[in-house]
């Protein structure tokens, strides 16, 4: 609890609209999971199960991000029909099975996209930074989508936080690109791998 709150003060202390979206997958543990909601937290789920579970600790819909690469058509179809708060999509055949689903139900899905900076992330997950004013275009296409957000994670165990600091720089760039083709990002998604107390020592 006490990690929790300072961490989201931490945020909380400059910016009026935040949420610290727990990564269920971290550790999965009702207990654990139901202190965090108790205290304010959201969830982060990257499968169906943990969708499942963050929903039966109450953790309300509009608390839940569903990030990751391998993403089920029912699991999406599941996240959907709860009206989940954002659906981070990792690819643009991703956003396409996205907004049939929302064509399924009449509904238009809120999705960010996950962008990966070649320079700093993973490059396995996510489209290139180059590609991601495309991402959008293309999802600006599609009726049951809208993309309001954009997703990063760097990797784990980040020490230095400068490495936070060079990301977002990259990231705000790409939103005031993505402001000139009308597109309006509300959710900026830093991701995790912020390191446990103790691992590492982290620069002055």
């Amino acid at each position: 609890k006490e990690n929790y709150e300072r961490f989201y003060n931490s945020f909380r202390e400059n910016y009026d609209n935040v949420m610290v979206a727990y990564s269920v997958k971290t550790n999965y543990l009702p207990s654990i999971l139901h202190i965090l909601h108790s205290n304010g937290a959201g969830m982060e789920v990257v499968s169906g199960f943990e969708l499942h579970l963050a929903l039966k600790i109450g953790v309300p819909p509009n608390k839940i991000i569903y990030n990751g690469p391998s993403k089920t058509i029912g699991e999406l179809d599941f996240a959907i029909k709860k009206g989940i708060l954002l659906i981070n999509a990792d690819s643009t055949s991703e956003l396409e099975k996205i907004d049939n689903l929302g064509n399924k139900y009449g509904k238009i899905i809120n999705v960010g996209i996950r962008v990966n900076i070649e320079t700093i992330t993973w490059k396995k997950f996510g489209i290139p930074l180059k590609y991601a004013e495309e991402a959008f275009k293309f999802a600006s296409t599609r009726k049951n989508i809208k993309a309001v957000g954009l997703h990063v994670h760097i990797g784990t165990g980040i020490i230095n936080p400068r490495s936070y600091v060079s990301t977002v720089d990259h990231l705000l760039k790409l939103i005031r690109k993505l402001r000139d083709i009308n597109v309006k990002i509300e959710f900026l998604d830093i991701g995790g791998g912020f390191p446990a107390a103790g691992v590492g020592k982290w620069p002055d």
